[in-house]
């Protein structure tokens, strides 16, 4: 059998009562985290910027769905493209080596769910099997597409977006492939913006949610794609990276028993994952220590970390872009803060952290792995300490836990009580139960309505 038809008869079949009680409350906990950190992206003018420009494009008030950014019913177009930005906005959002895939799933969820007045476990059921779908479309093929410039979070993300609105709308299993195959034709997004510091990430997310949700739409109207569209010698696989390896084997293999999903992580902080390590050294280290004199920090990373966009770059920083993928700037903030916020990782003109900069160097380091950093410091009396990341990956998984966690450190920098949060909380983990998302949204409205006061005042 054709195995994205595997995946899709997994997407269309899968009762909710077959996933795991852990693999749902993962669900809840994406889901929480997903519209919380959207709600600590509510101050963002770049988010402002697209939410005017779909108003230039939309005159109607439609009732399909809402934005979470102002409440306004409108088209689901609109609405995934908005709640897209608002959650991807400040870049710390669910995290995997395939990308930040709540980002397309979750603003397609939400919109198709509201529309069509889907149950809670209809919420969830999209949910997994959205991140499912993404996650395993790119899990052995991402380090390839982003060696060559490409967003994972949205040239997989997609996907997911389409995976999760064909549970919704119904589709069958032959359409769900369709629907598929269809949004390897729209995959896209580019991470030059690393390099000129602008603002183009912020539409990925909520475009690559906008064009699942089509392709299921078009793949229910009869639209047909190419039975090689994944791996055909034109196809998806092939040229989004550089090799004729076959990136689907694994597409399939226990699915339904194990979860790839269960291997997202939560953002500590809001910038890169890579450098997630490097910043809890750098707090460690200068806890231990009464002069924080730095005369120089080797920060070794493995080599696909070290030379990847942005990481080595050192100024001049002029946007929230280039700060997050610089390990320097990370860790001069953290070295100098004892924190890392998304405020402070817009401090751009520092004269403290600038002044650290040339004192901080990245070594790519064949012995260190994948997201754990090793860190040489030496102060100005000549005293070296040495740190390494020995944190285990669970340490950073995405659960209820954590998603909590968020839930106070938004609180904190939005300045809004925690108690404020309680409702949105609850209702999510009782969302088994729940008629329609109505209540949930109503909720996040309420809370990005807070923060917007909060910000005007």
């Amino acid at each position: 059998m054709d195995k994205l038809n595997q995946l899709s008869r997994f997407v269309v079949e899968s009762r909710y009562s077959d996933y795991p009680p852990f693999v749902v409350e993962k669900a809840k906990a994406a889901i929480l985290y997903g519209i919380v950190i959207g709600i600590g992206g509510a101050p963002s003018r770049a988010v402002s910027k697209i939410v005017a420009a779909l108003d230039l494009l939309e005159s109607v008030n439609q009732s399909d769905a809402r934005r979470l950014f102002d409440g306004r019913f409108c088209s689901v177009d609109n609405s995934v493209i908005a709640n897209g930005a608002l959650m991807h906005t400040r870049l710390q959002e669910d995290a995997h080596p395939a990308g930040h895939i709540g980002v397309a799933v979750l603003p397609a969820v939400l919109a198709i769910s509201e529309k069509e007045a889907k149950s809670g476990a209809d919420v969830l059921a999209s949910t997994i099997v959205g991140y499912e779908t993404a996650l395993r479309i790119g899990r052995d093929h991402a380090s390839d597409a982003s060696a060559r410039g490409f967003r994972t979070t949205s040239i997989y993300g997609v996907f997911g977006a389409a995976a999760a609105t064909a549970r919704l709308m119904s589709l069958n299993v032959t359409e769900t492939t369709n629907a598929l195959r269809l949004a390897a034709n729209y995959a896209s997004g580019l991470r030059e913006f690393v390099n000129g510091g602008t603002e183009e990430y912020v539409l990925h997310a909520g475009t690559a949610a906008q064009l699942g949700v089509r392709a299921a739409a078009y793949a229910k109207a009869g639209i047909t794609a190419s039975r090689e569209t994944l791996h055909g010698p034109a196809g998806f696989y092939r040229a989004f990276s550089s090799t004729e390896k076959q990136y689907d084997q694994r597409l399939v293999d226990e699915l339904g028993k194990k979860y790839e999903f269960m291997n997202v992580a939560m953002k500590p902080y809001p910038v890169c994952q890579f450098h997630r390590g490097i910043i809890r050294g750098v707090i460690e280290l200068r806890e231990k220590i009464d002069d924080l004199t730095l005369k120089k920090l080797q920060i070794h990373m493995h080599p696909f970390e070290a030379e990847f966009f942005g990481v080595q770059y050192k100024g001049p920083f002029e946007a929230f872009p280039q700060t997050i993928m610089s390990a320097s700037f990370c860790a001069g903030l953290a070295w100098i803060a004892g924190e890392v916020s998304y405020e402070g990782m817009n401090r751009f003109h520092d004269p403290g952290i600038n002044g650290l900069l040339d004192r901080i160097h990245v070594v790519p380091d064949t012995d260190c792995q994948r997201y754990q950093p090793k860190l040489y410091l030496t102060l100005a009396d000549g005293q070296t300490l040495h740190w390494r990341e020995e944190t285990p990956q669970d340490a950073y998984d995405l659960n209820w836990e954590s998603a909590i966690e968020m839930v106070q450190v938004i609180s904190r920098e939005m300045k809004i009580p925690e108690h404020a949060f309680k409702m949105l909380v609850d209702n999510i983990k009782l969302l088994d139960d729940a008629k329609d998302p109505s209540s949930l949204i109503d909720l996040a409205c309420e809370l990005v309505g807070l923060v917007h006061c909060q910000t005007s005042s």
